[in-house]
């Protein structure tokens, strides 16, 4: 996704979800599949392998649950630290949640 692309989902998301230190912000996309963006603070994290590892296990989860998702654009944004398996349930649950979204797989956005 592009700079614009982000700030499109950040100013005008079609849906919100937050659980904890983790929020996703949703926006139907024309492109006919889901697409991913991730924010991960520097300030928050401030060693690059730890950065590094959440933004593999939220890729992860994206690929197995990709082909589930309706076609959005997805910015997931992580606030605070958290163990790798509180945050792999976390977005289970939450992905679990987008893909129960019938109103996202309409066109009328």
């Amino acid at each position: 996704m592009s700079a614009h692309q982000y700030t499109e989902v950040f100013k005008r998301p079609n849906l919100v979800v937050s659980d904890g230190p983790l929020r996703i912000r949703v926006k139907v996309n024309t492109e006919g599949h889901a697409r991913l963006g991730l924010v991960i603070a520097k300030r928050v994290f401030s060693k690059a392998v730890r950065r590094n590892r959440i933004k593999r296990i939220i890729r992860d989860v994206f690929r197995r649950k990709l082909s589930g998702l309706p076609p959005v654009d997805l910015v997931i944004q992580v606030f605070a630290e958290l163990e790798d398996d509180r945050l792999h349930q976390m977005l289970e649950r939450q992905f679990l949640i987008l893909e129960r979204k019938e109103d996202l797989r309409q066109s009328d956005y």
